[in-house]
C-alpha cells in the first residue's frame, strides 16, 4: 500500500511516504526517482514485507497494493549525486537526523549510564481495565494489543533450554488487514524470529481449541514461601491423628491394627480409622519401637527384629532422624 523512505535503521518516522499500485520495484524507482539508473551497488536497500530484496531482483519483484515496502540508505559515504538519486534533500535528512539525535543523546557529560538487564520475556501487551472501550481502528496505525487472558510461560519438554510464551491478545473490534512485516515482538520483526507462530481469529471465531485461550490464575497460596522452598503438596491430609491399638502388624505395604480405637473410650467407634483416611489418601505412620545401639570397629550397630521391615542390604542408603535432625547414612553390613 505504501513505500516509506527512512533516514536510517534507527527507530523513527519515515522521511517520505508514497502510495503505489501493482508494479515492480525497478519500474516504480524509474518513474518516481529523477535520474534513476541501475547500479551493481546501489546506495539504498529495499525490504518488502520485512524481507530484503537484492538489487538484481528489483526488476522481477512485483509489489502489490497490500505490500509493505521500506527503503533504507546504505551506511557508507553519500555524495551529493547519491542523495539526489534517492530523492532526499541534504537539509531535510540532516535536520531529521539532528532532531532524532538531540532527543536521544545522554545529557550527563560526565555521568555514566547503567546498562539495562536482559529480559527473558520481551513479549508484553496492555492489561485492559474493566469498563475500558474496545479499540476501533480506522486507517493504518501501530497497535499495542490488549491481553485477553494472562500470558503463560512454559519450558519446552523436549528441550528445557527453550522457553515458550503463550499469549492471547486482542487487536480491536472488527476485521484487520496486515502483512507479515507488520507483526513485531518489541522492535523485532516476526520474520526475524524463527520460533514465532501466530493465529489470526476473526470476530465470532471459536478459540476454545487453542491452548493459548486457557486462563491460568496465579495463586498466592501455592508457590514460593519465605524460605524459598515452596509448599509441600505431598500430604493430602494436613492433620495428624493419634491411633490407639493393642498392636500393629506391618507386612510390606499392608498394615493391620488389633484392638483399634480412636479415643480410648467405650463407644461404638471401636475398630474405626480416622475419617480423613479415605481411599487414595497418602499417610505417614510413625510407631515407637526399641533399638539396641552399640559400636563396633568404628560403626554404629542397630539391633532390632523390626529391621527386616525395610529389607536392609549392604550399601543401602537410609535416613536417621534424631532430635529433628536428619542424617543420611548407608548400611555397611547386615546380619
Amino acid at each position: 500500500m505504501t513505500i516509506r523512505f527512512y533516514p536510517s535503521r534507527l527507530p523513527g518516522e519515515p522521511l517520505e511516504t508514497h502510495e503505489h499500485g501493482v508494479t515492480s520495484i525497478r519500474n516504480w524507482l524509474a518513474a518516481n526517482v529523477k535520474g534513476y539508473e541501475d547500479r551493481d551497488v546501489p546506495p539504498v536497500t529495499i525490504e518488502v514485507d520485512g524481507k530484503s530484496v537484492p538489487p538484481g531482483d528489483w526488476g522481477s519483484c512485483v509489489i502489490h497494493h497490500e505490500c509493505d515496502v521500506r527503503i533504507y540508505p546504505v551506511p557508507f559515504g553519500l555524495e551529493a549525486a547519491t542523495i539526489a538519486w534517492i530523492a532526499v534533500g541534504v537539509s531535510v535528512a540532516a535536520a531529521a537526523y539532528s532532531l532524532f539525535m538531540m532527543g536521544n543523546i545522554d545529557a550527563g557529560g560526565y555521568s555514566s549510564s547503567t546498562g539495562r538487564s536482559l529480559d527473558l520475556n520481551p513479549a508484553k501487551a496492555n492489561s485492559a481495565k474493566l469498563g475500558d472501550p474496545i479499540r476501533e481502528v480506522f486507517g493504518r496505525r501501530r497497535i499495542y494489543p490488549d491481553y485477553v487472558v494472562q500470558p503463560v510461560t512454559r519450558y519446552d519438554p523436549a528441550d528445557p533450554a527453550i522457553m515458550h510464551v503463550h499469549m492471547l491478545v486482542c487487536l480491536g473490534a472488527g476485521y484487520f488487514d496486515y502483512s507479515e512485516g507488520d507483526i513485531r515482538v518489541g522492535d523485532t520483526p516476526k520474520t526475524s524470529l524463527p520460533g514465532f507462530s501466530h493465529t489470526n481469529y476473526p470476530p465470532g471465531a471459536d478459540v476454545s481449541g487453542d491452548e493459548r485461550s486457557e486462563n491460568w490464575f496465579n495463586s498466592t497460596e501455592v508457590g514460593g514461601t519465605s524460605s524459598g522452598t515452596g509448599l509441600d503438596m505431598a500430604q493430602t491430609s494436613p492433620d495428624s491423628d493419634d491411633i490407639i491399638a493393642d498392636s500393629m502388624t506391618v507386612s510390606g505395604a499392608s498394615v493391620t491394627f488389633t484392638g483399634l480405637d480412636t479415643d480410648d473410650d467405650e463407644d461404638e467407634d471401636d475398630n474405626a480409622l480416622p475419617e480423613s483416611w479415605v481411599e487414595g489418601t497418602i499417610v505417614e505412620i510413625k510407631a515407637p519401637t526399641n533399638f539396641l545401639i552399640s559400636t563396633s570397629s568404628g560403626y554404629s550397630v542397630f539391633a532390632s527384629k523390626l529391621l527386616t521391615e525395610i529389607a536392609p542390604e549392604p550399601g543401602m542408603p537410609v535416613t536417621l532422624s534424631f532430635n529433628s535432625v536428619d542424617y543420611d547414612l548407608f548400611i555397611a553390613a547386615y546380619t
